[in-house]
C-alpha cells in the first residue's frame, strides 16, 4: 500500500487517518467500540474528505435521489477474493479467520469495495502490522506488485433501487491482469449479458 507523504501528514486530524488510494489521498474519521460477543473492537470509519497540498476538501452532499444507484469498487475485490488462496496465505489461522483476512486486505486498500457494507468491522479485526506483513506476502505469492493491481478499481459494481446489479466492462488490460494472477472473471471475457439476460459475444 501507498506511504502518506509528509506533507499530507500536516492535515491530519485528531481521531482521523489518511489512506492513500491510486487516484488520491482520502481522509476518514476512525472510532473504534465495544460489540458484545466479539474480542476485538469493532472500528466504524466515515469519509470526511479529500486530502490535497492547500488543506482538506470536505465532502459535500449533492441534491440527489440517492436511492436510484449505489457504485462500488468490484474489479479489485473480486480479484484478491478469487486470487488469494486463504489456506496458503495464512495456514496458521483457522479457516473462518483466513477468509476474514483476506477480506480485511481488501478493506484496507479499497473504501469503495462493496464488501464495506457487511464486512466493516473486520477492518478493524487485524492490527496494521498483521494487514501489511500478510498484504506483502500476497502480492509476492500472486507475482504481482500492488501499482499493477491499480488498473482494476475503475472495475465497478453498480446497484439499482429495484436490486438489480451491473457490473462496468472490463479492458484488456484489466482481463489480462485477471489470468495472470488466476483470478476468476465474474463473466467469460468474451461474451457480455444483455437487459433481457441473453449473452451476446463481442465482435473482434
Amino acid at each position: 500500500m501507498a506511504k502518506i507523504p509528509e506533507w499530507a501528514k500536516r492535515w491530519n486530524r485528531k481521531g482521523c487517518t489518511i489512506q492513500a488510494q491510486p487516484d488520491g489521498l482520502y481522509l476518514y474519521a476512525v472510532k473504534s467500540r465495544r460489540v458484545k460477543g466479539i474480542k476485538y473492537p469493532v472500528v466504524d470509519r466515515t469519509y470526511v474528505g479529500v486530502v490535497t497540498a492547500e488543506g482538506v476538501v470536505a465532502k459535500v452532499d449533492v441534491n440527489i435521489d440517492k436511492g436510484d444507484i449505489a457504485v462500488h469498487e468490484a474489479g479489485f475485490t473480486d480479484a484478491v477474493l478469487t486470487a488469494a488462496r486463504p489456506e496458503e496465505l495464512a495456514p496458521s489461522l483457522e479457516q473462518g479467520r483466513r477468509e476474514e483476512l483476506v477480506k480485511a486486505i481488501i478493506l484496507r486498500n479499497s473504501p469503495r469495495s462493496y464488501l464495506w457494507g457487511e464486512c466493516a468491522p473486520l477492518r478493524g479485526a487485524f492490527t496494521e502490522q498483521q494487514l501489511g506483513m500478510y498484504e506483502r506476502r500476497l502480492w509476492h505469492r500472486l507475482g504481482v506488485r500492488p501499482e499493477e493491481m491499480e488498473c482494476l478499481f475503475d472495475v465497478h459494481l453498480l446497484v439499482f433501487a429495484n436490486g438489480l446489479r451491473v457490473r462496468s466492462r472490463m479492458d484488456d488490460e484489466q482481463i489480462a491482469l485477471y489470468e495472470r494472477i488466476g483470478a476468476r472473471l465474474p463473466w467469460d471475457a468474451k461474451e457480455r449479458i444483455s437487459s433481457d439476460g441473453h449473452a451476446w459475444r463481442v465482435k473482434a
